[in-house]
């Protein structure tokens, strides 16, 4: 079987609802996965932003989940609900999840991506920016499985 990353509020192709934007409830999704490449040690997950002008906008990073660990609760990387795994600092400059925000009248698209790990630990220190914890990983990268998905007015 292959690598797969699934959520049962973002859909590939699917707009993402309301719950998960910042301007909106701004909770993370619930991510669920199965079928991980030979020899995964370990797990890191991101939303970015794929239509940021300059390059990717990073909304969320979590990274050091735990290989037997298959799901992200919904929820539990947002604000005060903060899941117990190690957080990079997004862009917005905060350790946690911030949804999607396209800029009024624009619409943007988003990719959720898993990715597997040949490695337990990136070995980050606190306060680690989102795009210096993605280059840490890249050279640990077993596989990736991601969902693609849109927010904002349609044109």
């Amino acid at each position: 079987m292959a690598f797969t990353l699934t959520s049962p509020s973002i859909k590939t192709g699917g707009e993402i609802p309301g719950q998960h934007l910042r301007r909106g409830d701004n909770l993370s999704p619930q991510l669920d996965w199965t079928d991980p490449p030979p020899g995964t040690r370990s797990f890191l997950v991101e939303l970015e932003d794929a239509d940021a002008p300059a390059e990717a906008f990073r909304h969320w990073l979590v990274y050091d989940i735990p290989v037997e660990r298959r799901h992200l609760a919904p929820g539990r990387s947002s604000a005060a609900h903060t899941e117990m795994l190690p957080h990079a600092v997004n862009d917005f400059g905060n350790a946690g999840y911030d949804g999607p925000e396209p800029p009024e009248g624009a619409r943007h698209t988003y990719r959720i991506r898993l990715v597997a790990l040949g490695i337990d630990s990136l070995g980050l220190a606190d306060g680690t920016a989102a795009g210096e914890a993605f280059d840490a990983a890249r050279d640990h990268i077993l596989g990736e499985a991601e969902i693609v998905a849109t927010a904002g007015q349609r044109s």
